[in-house]
């Protein structure tokens, strides 16, 4: 986002941006400031933060151009032209876990066509995490020649009793040039509101 105006009031800073490419961000996402030259009085460097947590978003969406607000300690600052950069990284969200019976499949990826030279077998890289963790949970690494649910095989699999609360990445040498991959949630159980992130790369 590129910064137009600052201001400050009871210790929450308001920039007027406008957004230049990614997603509206969302609150608690986390802000890094830079550039700015408005001078603070709470010892802050002007505006410039790194990593501070958004409290509210007023950003539309056809035009990108709003307001960010987050936390930062000074004497209030009417609303003045000022400019820099604020980078806002898109936080990943996990995907909520539902019945313990209940299994989950996960987005299908295809991949890329390969020459007869380099039909070889390949190194699949894949990664699962819990931002909420359930008790319990299997989780597994699929691959398919066409994107036909019945027609994935299982790959690797982290089975109840295994699968690291914190996840873990794994990397598996598979045979087959497969041209689909997915990963799929078999079991999982107990919990407060369980999450899963899971990522595929070759």
């Amino acid at each position: 986002m590129s910064i137009q105006n600052v201001a400050i009031t009871s210790n929450v800073a308001t920039l007027y941006v406008t957004l230049l490419e990614g997603y509206i961000p969302i609150v608690g996402a986390l802000i890094s400031v830079m550039g700015t030259q408005t001078v603070t009085s709470g010892g802050a460097p002007n505006f410039n933060v790194t990593n501070i947590a958004l409290s509210a978003v007023t950003i539309d969406s056809t035009t990108g151009i709003g307001t960010v607000t987050f936390a930062l300690t000074s004497n209030n600052i009417t609303k003045i032209a000022d400019s820099g950069m604020a980078l806002v990284p898109t936080p990943e969200i996990g995907d909520t876990l539902t019945a313990a019976s209940a299994i989950q499949t996960g987005q299908q990826f295809a991949l890329p066509k390969t020459t007869s030279a380099d039909a070889q077998a390949k190194n699949i890289q894949w990664s699962y995490s819990f931002p909420s963790a359930p008790a319990s949970a299997s989780i597994q690494l699929m691959g398919s020649m066409l994107d036909i649910l019945t027609e994935y095989s299982v790959i690797d699999a982290v089975s109840t009793g295994i699968v690291a609360a914190g996840g873990e990445s794994r990397t598996i040498n598979s045979p087959e040039n497969w041209n689909f991959l997915l990963i799929q949630v078999t079991v999982a159980s107990g919990g407060t509101l369980p999450t899963v992130l899971a990522k595929i790369g070759i």
